[in-house]
């Protein structure tokens, strides 16, 4: 062999063993990164969240229906004469702000609830192709 073409195949040789070092490193990076991403749904098996993300959805869709009654209506207040009545009229208004109150915020939890059961199915969805994943964790760098 000549000795232009040995010190080809060491450079080659040289060539591979850093390049399959650094993406055995970028590899080993990446998926640390991924297990480290909260899921909090990552335990639950497919059909669980599937049927969570039915589920939920349908509250969603209740509790705006519920929102939307009542958005833009503002308790009526009656004008009472005694200072009794006054504080039982004030009372009743309260009750029903903090009853809206509710109702918004039983909406926003579960509204984002069913972004994180969207965003788990999403990531199974894309680790169903392993070569696809593979060679994501192996080639990307996110810096």
């Amino acid at each position: 062999m000549a000795e232009g073409s040995k010190n080809s195949v060491a450079l080659l040789v040289a060539l591979l063993a850093l390049g399959g070092g650094l993406g055995t490193w970028n590899y080993q990076r990446n998926l640390a990164e991924e297990r480290a991403e909260p899921r909090p749904f990552g335990s639950y098996s497919d059909a669980d969240v599937e049927s969570l993300t039915a589920a939920y959805r349908a509250e969603v869709d209740a509790y705006t229906k519920r929102y939307q009654a009542l958005s833009g209506q503002k308790p009526s207040i009656r004008e009472h004469a005694y200072v009794d009545q006054k504080i039982s009229e004030f009372e009743r208004v309260q009750r029903v702000a903090r009853g809206n109150r509710e109702i918004v915020s039983q909406l926003a939890k579960r509204q984002v609830a069913l972004e994180q059961l969207e965003d788990e199915r999403r990531k199974r969805a894309a680790e169903r192709n392993f070569v696809l994943v593979f060679f994501k964790r192996l080639l990307i760098y996110r810096g």
